[in-house]
């Protein structure tokens, strides 16, 4: 991954340094805790309109429409969710220290501290990140939006775009623009609560495939009659699908509809589910676990761009957190009901509350998800 691509990226975000920075903190310590690997979508959640003369210049580089990314490498989500997941070196730690008690302190707790350590190299990288061109020209810092998106240009490695925009209209760009914001109650209302209300259905439902199975691996393993190390250990294997999933999925990311991305990775995880309740012998149940888990991440950086597709730029950033704050209501509450189905009915019956989750997923994406691809980014 280039700097270029790295610096394009962040031109197109539309919050402030401080505000990413502080979620690459929350991805590098979080993992360590509970192995949660969520994408910071704002990446995609482009603002409202912003001074005119950095909205043309970013024209140059950020996609104007969905499923057609501008860089000629990886689409940034699959990216993002392969660099962002330490699960495999969590996974690792935990095989290695969890046994043991290193200076007196339990293992899982070398774990956890490990990781939370890792959130203090992203405050060391802020100083040399630059601000948001975005942010800078929302607040009327129209001369440093318009030096970093010079300097971006030039990190691509060819000369630097001269806009016309950019001298005729700089008076006009750096007054301040007045847009109305969107409140919660223009997203309760049509034509945007039926999208509201589809991917709140999505979000809670999804959870329970993501997390019912990627928090419970190793004690899914003991209840099948793995040792505790041996669970362990074969957690450790699958966890390395987690950075080679995004990748792969790299390869079509952007040649189909979201949507039937999305449905076609739950029914494998339905299907391998209830296979992984069935097996008992250690080579199937990896394989299993495998594509389970490379089924949760292809499904993850599709849904991840795609509740955000959905809804104009206006509102995409409010929208797309209001409806995954329901991914984080679920999670809360999928662990007690994943202990309570392992205890009462074993394996199987909570491979058939994820199962009954997925179909879920399938038919409101599949049956009411609208499709997005070639669409302009601004048409609901």
């Amino acid at each position: 991954l280039c700097r270029a691509e790295v610096l394009t990226w962040i031109a197109v975000l539309p919050c402030a340094k401080a505000s990413y920075i502080d979620a690459l903190s929350w991805l590098a310590s979080t993992p360590a805790s509970n192995m949660s690997r969520k994408v910071w979508t704002v990446s995609t959640a482009a603002s409202e309109p912003n001074s005119m003369v950095v909205r043309s210049s970013l024209r140059t580089c950020a996609p104007l429409e969905r499923n057609r990314p501008c860089m000629h490498q990886l689409p940034p989500f699959t990216v993002q969710e392969m660099l962002t997941d330490a699960v495999p070196v969590v996974a690792l730690l935990s095989w290695w220290l969890v046994p043991l008690s290193p200076a007196g302190v339990d293992g899982w707790r070398w774990v956890v501290l490990i990781g939370a350590a890792g959130s203090m190299v992203i405050w060391v990288l802020r100083l040399f990140v630059p601000e948001s061109p975005l942010w800078l020209a929302r607040n009327g810092r129209t001369a440093e939006a318009l030096a970093i998106l010079q300097t971006i240009e030039a990190g691509g490695g060819g000369a630097v775009v001269s806009s016309p925009l950019r001298g005729e209209r700089a008076a006009e760009a750096a007054a301040p623009v007045v847009v109305p914001r969107a409140g919660y109650a223009e997203l309760l209302r049509p034509p945007h609560l039926a999208l509201v209300i589809l991917f709140m259905v999505f979000n809670l439902c999804q959870a329970f495939g993501v997390y019912g199975f990627a928090n419970w691996v190793p004690t899914l393993l003991v209840e099948k009659g793995i040792t505790v190390t041996r669970s362990l250990q074969y957690s450790f294997i699958i966890a390395i699908a987690y950075p080679l999933a995004p990748l792969l999925a790299a390869s079509f990311a952007d040649r189909f509809e979201r949507k039937w991305i999305i449905s076609v990775a739950a029914v494998v995880i339905g299907i391998f589910g209830i296979a992984f309740a069935q097996f008992a012998d250690p080579v199937l149940l990896i394989a299993c676990g495998v594509i389970i888990t490379a089924a949760n991440m292809t499904m993850s950086y599709a849904y991840h761009a795609y509740q955000t597709e959905v809804f104009p730029t206006r509102i995409r950033a409010r929208a797309a957190g209001l409806v995954y704050s329901m991914s984080r209501l679920s999670a809360t509450f999928s662990g007690f009901i994943v202990a309570y189905m392992l205890r009462e009915v074993g394996v199987g019956g909570v491979f058939a509350l994820i199962t009954a989750a997925m179909a879920v997923v399938v038919i409101a994406i599949a049956g009411f998800g609208p499709n997005v691809r070639g669409r302009p980014l601004d048409v609901a």
